[in-house]
């Protein structure tokens, strides 16, 4: 997830607007259980990231 923070830091002081995060179950990935995907957008620099993370993570 390191990748992904230094992007956020790079785009936080971009532009104003406030990213867009949406976190969706992934119950078939084929890594196994307990699985989502997040997805992330920034209209202002057309940004946007999908990243497939296991939740026990955020625990």
């Amino acid at each position: 997830m390191s990748h992904l923070q230094n992007q956020l830091e790079l785009i936080k002081n971009c532009c104003d607007e406030q990213l867009q995060v949406t976190w969706l179950d992934y119950p078939l990935s084929t890594m196994g259980e307990g699985y989502c995907l997040i997805i992330f957008y920034l209209e202002c620099l057309h940004w946007d990231n999908v990243a497939l993370y296991n939740k026990k993570g955020f625990e």
